[in-house]
């Protein structure tokens, strides 16, 4: 066997034993197809997975017995397989017990879409971590865009930039109203912001190199998110743009509004935010050469607006990218088209900013397949991250709504109403306007004659066409249960749209549950309330509130974890109210008691009895902190008298090292002999170093229970300890109050003290 290739004689021997086995009746597959396999199995040696292969195995007599794979790149095996000997090889599917060849074609295609599928996966805590990231970057993109707008409402700078403009092109900005024609008025509007915006663009120049924030602000991928960093601007240094008049295409954008603010015109700064998308399932990117000149500037990312009075809309200006003035109706200009630059713009969320701190989303405008196509690569698929969405605009929105607003609704609505119905079975799965009735879920209906507004025809053999329906016609129901914790019940003959079937635990069996739709109940009416002031409760004892109205007339909900211990001491008539309910494991259900009812009366005594147990928990919780901090420093002083006794009465042993075995050096033991007057002649050492009294213990304090006397009331006493005039009693049993303990810490503390000003050669060292 030469250069990895079967020798002349185990290729002669497999010819033969496969011929014999076509003869004997095996049913194998014509020749020029066993050689097309192996062809193309020959033509996939990246994978690695054992699949892939075609495995011969022969079973002899002979020492050399070895596998060999049909992955080898050399030449000389195509002209091996190309030979008119291996043209009569055929496939049988027996095997004759001496040779066996294995080619798993399935197993081969199965790994391939395996391989396919889990190239570009990511783990779930992976996904997790980018929508929070695009979270936060989305947050802060706003912000950002919310002080610039700040910066281009201040009355210096834009007084400064209005003295920019001639008196012609700012008459032409405020023209007449001409009631014959209103379009004429208009039109002279977009002559003057057209003359404007080559006016400013003469005015500034643009610095495609400059270090602030220009290519920043784009789209980046996860594998770059950290590498773009640059220099802040602060607002001394957004004035200074203006002084030079050279800038980033950004700042420009943002000076550019802040001149037509300065002349009077209802002027709005768009933003469109480019954090990074969280529904790319890529580990690498790619990476994608682009020019700063030709791809930045051709869909930017900061534009304006100006509001037409006359027309009753928006103008869009993008004076650093097409220089265009336009009035969107369907489609506009500025969204990005391609694949490259929708790799570094990716218009999803566009959001303006008006000269009285207003704040709105206006996606719609911009993007022309917003709920098709765009809405699953925005965080407001999610119900939850759509209303975090909302409270962000609305927390940075600071006016009020006006009729502008009104105006700009009803376009997106006609917007919405143009897009039209996608075109595929992906995008219309959850669209907020159109659905499929297979798309419906269990407990949803259409309504009883409900009209298809379109079809959508699949391409595939049927040719089937689905109906799409309106999802204003779609109604949800659910079971009476549901309904009354939404604070509903079922009107008289209510009748039912679906019934659904429940599993019952108890009978193991399946029940029949009716849905209803909400056209089928109405409001509960809660019950009153006695004439001897009880309050009407369940079979429970408790009174179910869930909404608001279930509240008896007269009474008020007080929700604290005081409130049944308040009530219950003010002796007044109350219930236990349940707002919802805890599910754990197993299928159990606890109610969630989180206040009581009681009538109004009582409500301020009960309020007051409340505050009241709140600080009498504050303070026990905080006298428990303070006794916890006292019992530590009875434990510090016993250890200190413990030491000092044994140093006392045994000395203190050094060692080589000179430490001893307290942990205290030479100079502290002569400092302990000076108070205590031992004599280190013998080494520190007495009589041995241990002391024959019985009642010492071996020099270490007795457990309280083993300090009592024969007597119960005699025992025994232990004279004090002394470090010059400062005494320490013995540790005693720890019986004494937290007062008691303070109080002689304090005495210590004072002791020690005037005993540190007479002599400094008392220390002690913590170990």
């Amino acid at each position: 066997m030469n250069d990895g290739r079967l020798s002349r004689e185990y290729f002669d021997l497999i010819k033969d034993a496969l011929q014999e086995e076509e003869k004997t009746g095996g049913s194998g597959s014509s020749s020029p197809r066993k050689r097309r396999k192996l062809r193309s199995l020959q033509k996939e040696p990246e994978l690695e997975s054992e699949s892939n292969r075609v495995v011969i195995t022969i079973e002899s007599d002979d020492e050399e017995q070895n596998n060999y794979d049909d992955d080898d790149d050399d030449d000389d095996d195509d002209d091996e397989y190309d030979s008119e000997e291996f043209e009569d090889v055929t496939d049988a599917p027996a095997n004759n017990g001496n040779i066996s060849i294995t080619i798993d074609t399935s197993a081969q295609k199965k790994s391939t879409k395996k391989k396919k599928k889990t190239e570009h996966g990511l783990d779930p805590a992976v996904k997790e971590f980018r929508k929070t990231c695009h979270m936060f970057m989305l947050l802060t993109l706003v912000c950002h865009s919310y002080q610039r707008n700040e910066w281009c409402n201040d009355e210096k700078l834009q007084k400064k930039l209005a003295k920019l403009v001639s008196d012609d092109i700012f008459n032409n900005l405020h023209p007449q109203k001409d009631d014959e024609m209103p379009l004429r008025s208009t039109r002279k509007l977009l002559d003057a912001l057209r003359m404007l915006m080559k006016h400013w663009n003469k005015k500034f120049k643009l610095e495609l190199t400059s270090p602030y924030e220009f290519n920043h602000l784009y789209m980046v991928h996860w594998d770059s998110v950290l590498k773009h960093k640059c220099e802040s601007v602060t607002f001394k240094t957004f004035k200074k743009f203006f002084t030079r008049m050279r800038g980033p295409a950004n700042i420009s954008v943002q000076g550019f509004v802040t001149m037509l603010r300065g002349c009077g015109l209802n002027a709005r700064l768009i933003h469109s935010l480019q954090p990074p998308d969280f529904t790319d399932s890529k580990i690498y990117n790619k990476r994608v050469v682009w020019s700063l000149e030709n791809e930045c500037l051709k869909y930017p990312i900061f534009w304006c607006e100006v509001w037409d009075k006359f027309a009753k809309q928006w103008i869009t200006i993008d004076i650093v990218g097409q220089e265009i003035i336009e009035q969107v109706r369907y489609k506009s200009k500025l969204e990005p088209i391609g694949r490259i630059n929708s790799a570094f713009n990716m218009m999803r969320y566009v959001i303006a900013f008006d000269r009285k701190q207003g704040c709105k989303d206006v996606s719609r405008r911009y993007i022309a397949h917003l709920q098709n196509k765009v809405r699953k690569k925005r965080i407001t698929r999610e119900a939850k991250l759509n209303e975090w969405f909302n409270s962000i605009i609305k927390f940075l929105n600071k006016r009020n709504r006006n009729r502008i607003d009104d105006y700009e609704d009803e376009y997106f609505d006609l917007r919405n109403e143009h897009e039209g119905i996608p075109d595929s079975l992906q995008d219309i799965k959850n669209h907020p306007f159109y659905v499929l009735e297979k798309d419906l879920r269990a407990n949803q209906v259409l309504k009883p004659g409900a009209q298809q507004c379109g079809f959508l025809r699949l391409r595939n053999k049927s040719n089937s066409l689905l109906k799409v329906f309106p999802r204003k016609d779609v109604i949800s129901c659910y079971s009476a249960r549901h309904w009354y914790m939404q604070g509903r019940a079922l009107k008289s003959g209510a009748k039912h749209l679906l019934t659904h079937k429940i599993k019952n635990p108890v009978e193991e069996d399946e029940d029949e549950e009716r849905l209803y739709p909400i056209g089928q109940t109405e409001y509960v009416i809660p019950k009153q309330v006695d004439a001897d002031g009880k309050i009407p409760t369940n079979f429970y004892g408790n009174i179910d509130i869930y909404k608001p109205w279930m509240i008896p007339i007269g009474c008020c909900l007080v929700e604290n974890p005081n409130s049944i211990k308040a009530a219950s001491f003010l002796r007044v008539p109350f219930a236990k109210a349940v707002t919802g309910f805890k599910f754990e494991s197993g299928r159990r259900v606890k109610p969630k008691v989180t206040g009581v009812v009681v009538e109004n009366e009582y409500v301020d005594a009960l309020v007051a009895v409340i505050e009241n147990i709140e600080e009498c928990n504050d303070d026990a919780a905080r006298h428990e902190l303070e006794l916890e901090a006292l019992n530590g420093w009875s434990l510090l002083l016993t250890k200190l008298r413990i030491k000092s006794r044994l140093v006392e009465e045994h000395g203190a042993v050094a060692d080589e090292d000179g430490r001893d075995y307290s942990g205290e050096r030479d100079s502290d033991l002569e400092d302990h002999e000076s108070y205590t007057g031992e004599d280190t002649e013998m080494g520190g050492f007495e009589q041995g170093g241990f002391l024959l009294d019985s009642n010492m213990d071996g020099g270490f304090v007795p457990e309280p229970e083993l300090q009592h006397a024969e007597s119960e009331t005699e025992q025994v006493e232990h004279p004090p300890v002394t470090y010059g005039e400062a005494t320490l009693d013995r540790a005693e049993p720890s019986n004494t109050e937290p007062n008691e303990i303070a109080d002689e810490f304090e005495q210590f503390l004072q002791e020690v003290g005037s005993q540190s000003d007479d002599d400094d050669s008392f220390q002690y060292e913590s170990e």
